[in-house]
C-alpha cells in the first residue's frame, strides 16, 4: 500500500481530486492534503508519502522550491507537478530539478489515474529491487538504548542486536545531544508542535548516521535529541558532525548545537549522557562553538574568577549619561569577563543575575530622580523571569544592550525635556515675583507639576531649592531698584514681593553682603 499527499492553495482542486478517484484500487492506503509548500513540509516530516501531487503555484513556498527541498532529502518521493500552460516552461525547469512527472490542467480523473499508476509502478520496481527493511527495528533499538539509559542491567544483554541494527562495532562510543534553536527558524514561526521539529531533526541526522554506519538517532527517555555515535577519531566525529549540521540547516533551516560526550563503550552510556548533558548546560556560554565536548571543559575552567564590581559600577554609572558607544563597549567587556567562568554555568547565571538586579535597582533609582508620574526609565523587567528566557549567554547580551539603549534614550529625552522645564519654571517666577503670596504650592497649581518635579527639576539645573531660587532673583530686582535715586527701601521691598521690611532686609544682606540702606548710600 502506498500513500499520497495533495498540495494545492485551492480547496477545491483538493477536494475533487480527492474525492474523484477510488485509491483503493490503485493501492493507495492513504491520502493527505495541504493547501501550500510549509504544511506541505510538515505533512512530510510527520506521514512521509510515496507520491506528491504538488501545484507548481502557491503562497510561501512554491512548488518548484518544494520538490527541490523534498527531493534533495527524500530522492524515493515521487513527485507530480500539477500546471497550466502559461507555466509549461516553468514545469520544464521543475522536470530538470528531479521532478517526476506533471499533469496540465484542467485536470481529469483519468489524467491523474494514469499518472498515478505510472508513478505506483516505478516505485513497486524500486521496492523488489530494495531489501526489505523491518519497521520496529528502530523503535526497539531506541528501547534498548533507553533500558541502558536507565541503567536497567537487563538490557545490555540486548545490545548485540542494536550492534547489529546500527552496524558499529562497541568502540570509540561517543554519546550525543542536539540542541535546536527553533525560534531562530522563520520556516519555524507558525508550526503548532515543537516536537514535530525535533522528529526532523533526528531523522535527518538518522538519515546520515544509517548511510555511514557510525550510530544511531533517538529521542531518549527525557526527551533529548540524542545519538550513539561510534568513530575512530575526533576529528573524523567532527566531519560528521559537521555534515548533520548541514544537513539539517539546508533541509528544515533549523541550526543546532552537539554536546559530546568523551570516548566509551555502550555499556558506559549512563557515564556518558551525563557527560554530554554538562556539555549541553555550556552551550548557554559557548553559543558559538558548534560542536562542545565534555572533555574540553577542563581547559575552560577558572576557578579564581570573580565578579567584575568595577566593570558592573562602570556601566551603571553611565546608565545616568548619554554615552551610547561607552555603554556598549562597557556591555561587552562585561560579558566577554563572565564566558571566562566557563564551565560553571550555574555560577555564570547567578553572575548574570546579579547585574540584571543591579541594573533593575539602578532604573528604579533613576525613576525617583528623573521621571513624572507615572513614566520611568527602560522597560520595566523581572530579573529572574528574564534570565530564565535567554538560551545563551549572546542572547542576553543583546538583550541588556537594547535595554540600555532605550534607558540613554529615555535620559536624553528627560534631560532635554529637564531643560525645558526648567525654563518654563524660571519664566513663571520672572513673571510673578512681585506677587507675595507666590510659593511652591501655587507654581505648582498654576503649572500643572507636581511640587516634588519642580523643586527637583530647580534643584538638577541650578542647584537650588525654589524658594533660594526666588528670593535670589527678588534680590537681583531690588538691587536694580535701589540704585534709583528716588527709590524707598519699603516700596522696593513690596515691588519684589516681601511684605515684611526687616525680612526684606535680612535676605537682602544675607545675599550681598550688605543691608539696603548700605547698598543704597554706596549707589
Amino acid at each position: 500500500m502506498y500513500r499520497i499527499l495533495i498540495v494545492d492553495d485551492e480547496a477545491l482542486v483538493r477536494r475533487g481530486i480527492k474525492k474523484s478517484i477510488n485509491w483503493n484500487e490503485l493501492d493507495i492506503e492513504m491520502v493527505a492534503e495541504a493547501e501550500n509548500g510549509v504544511e506541505a513540509l510538515e505533512q512530510v516530516l510527520e506521514n512521509v508519502p510515496d507520491i506528491i501531487l504538488l501545484d507548481i503555484c502557491m503562497p510561501k513556498m512554491d512548488g518548484l522550491e518544494f520538490a527541490s527541498i523534498i527531493k534533495q532529502k527524500y530522492p524515493q518521493i515521487r513527485i507530480v507537478i500539477i500546471t497550466g500552460f502559461d507555466d509549461f516552461e516553468y514545469a520544464r525547469s521543475a522536470l530538470r530539478a528531479g521532478v517526476d512527472d506533471y499533469i496540465l490542467k484542467p485536470i481529469t480523473r483519468e489524467m491523474v489515474e494514469v499518472v498515478v499508476k505510472k508513478q505506483i509502478e516505478k516505485l513497486t520496481e524500486a521496492r523488489e529491487k530494495s531489501v526489505p527493511a523491518k519497521p520496529d527495528e528502530g523503535k526497539a533499538a531506541a528501547s534498548v538504548l533507553n533500558a541502558v539509559l536507565r541503567r536497567d542491567t537487563r538490557a545490555q544483554q540486548e545490545l548485540s542486536a542494536f550492534l547489529d541494527y546500527a552496524q558499529i562495532e562497541d568502540k570509540n562510543i561517543y554519546f550525543i545531544i542536539m540542541k535546536d534553536y527553533l525560534s531562530r527558524c522563520e520556516i519555524w514561526a507558525d508550526a503548532a508542535d515543537d516536537h514535530l521539529a525535533g522528529f526532523a531533526v533526528l531523522n535527518i541526522a538518522g538519515e546520515l548516521l544509517r548511510d555511514t554506519h557510525t550510530g544511531f538517532a533517538f529521542e531518549t527517555y527525557r526527551n533529548e535529541l540524542g545519538m550513539v555515535v561510534s568513530c575512530p577519531s575526533r576529528h573524523r566525529l567532527e566531519e560528521l558532525l559537521t555534515d548533520i549540521y548541514h544537513n539539517i540547516l539546508d533541509f528544515i533551516e533549523i541550526p543546532v548545537d552537539f554536546a559530546v560526550s568523551e570516548e566509551g563503550t555502550l555499556a558506559e552510556l549512563p557515564k556518558l549522557a551525563g557527560q554530554a548533558r554538562e556539555a549541553l548546560e555550556c552551550t548557554f556560554v559557548l553559543s558559538k562553538q558548534n560542536i562542545i565536548h565534555y572533555g574540553d571543559l577542563k581547559a575552560h575552567s577558572n576557578t579564581d574568577f570573580r565578579y567584575p564590581e568595577q566593570t558592573e559600577r562602570e556601566l551603571l554609572t553611565v546608565m545616568y549619561s548619554n554615552e551610547a558607544e561607552k555603554s556598549s563597549a562597557l556591555i561587552e567587556e562585561f560579558f566577554a569577563q563572565l564566558r571566562q567562568v566557563t564551565p560553571d554555568v550555574t555560577r555564570c547565571k547567578s553572575m548574570l543575575l546579579r547585574l540584571l538586579l543591579s541594573i533593575s535597582n539602578t532604573m528604579e533609582s533613576m525613576s525617583s530622580r528623573l521621571h513624572t508620574e507615572g513614566e520611568r526609565p527602560g522597560t520595566p523587567f523581572d530579573p529572574v523571569k528574564v534570565l530564565e528566557q535567554f538560551e545563551t549567554l549572546e542572547q542576553a547580551e543583546e538583550w541588556v544592550k537594547k535595554l540600555y539603549g532605550e534607558t540613554l534614550a529615555y535620559v536624553s529625552s528627560m534631560k532635554s525635556r529637564s531643560g525645558q522645564l526648567f525654563l518654563k519654571i524660571t519664566q513663571y517666577i520672572e513673571k510673578n515675583y512681585g506677587d507675595s503670596d507666590l510659593n511652591l504650592k501655587k507654581c505648582s497649581e498654576d503649572l500643572f507639576l507636581s511640587s516634588g518635579y519642580i523643586s527637583m527639576i530647580l534643584k538638577k539645573e541650578s542647584g537650588k531649592t525654589f524658594v533660594d531660587y526666588l528670593n535670589e532673583f527678588r534680590i537681583e530686582r531690588a538691587a536694580e531698584l535701589l540704585e534709583e535715586p528716588e527709590s524707598k527701601v519699603y516700596e522696593v521691598a513690596m515691588k519684589v514681593g516681601f511684605t515684611h521690611q526687616t525680612y526684606f532686609s535680612s535676605v537682602f544682606k544675607k545675599l550681598i553682603g550688605l543691608s539696603p540702606k548700605q547698598f543704597k548710600e554706596q549707589k
